[in-house]
């Protein structure tokens, strides 16, 4: 499409060039009705995922920890998401302050 080729010019001229398998991802807060990568790309080609909440926000951050070898208890993790929120990002940057403080 004609919006896909104006992206892939975009991104060759002032991001890097793009290869053939190469993927872009789209990070927004919420996908509002005419967001302009919609347009740009084939349905088939667009993912969307829903924000982690509560129990798979907890395993998820279980999950990290164990990647990290820092031992935490359930509590002390649940304290960290409600202090930072649902961002994994933000939980992983205090879990990574974690690590490197042990």
């Amino acid at each position: 499409s004609q919006g896909f080729s104006d992206l892939h010019e975009f991104a060759n001229r002032n991001i890097f060039p793009l290869r053939a398998g190469d993927l872009l991802v789209f990070l927004v807060n919420r996908i509002e009705k005419g967001w302009t990568p919609l347009k740009l790309f084939p349905k088939k080609y667009i993912r969307t995922f829903s924000l982690l909440k509560a129990k798979s926000l907890l395993n998820w951050a279980r999950g990290e920890a164990r990647r990290k070898n820092i031992s935490i208890p359930d509590d002390v993790l649940e304290e960290i998401i409600l202090a930072v929120g649902g961002n994994t990002g933000s939980i992983a940057g205090e879990l990574e302050k974690l690590y490197l403080y042990k």
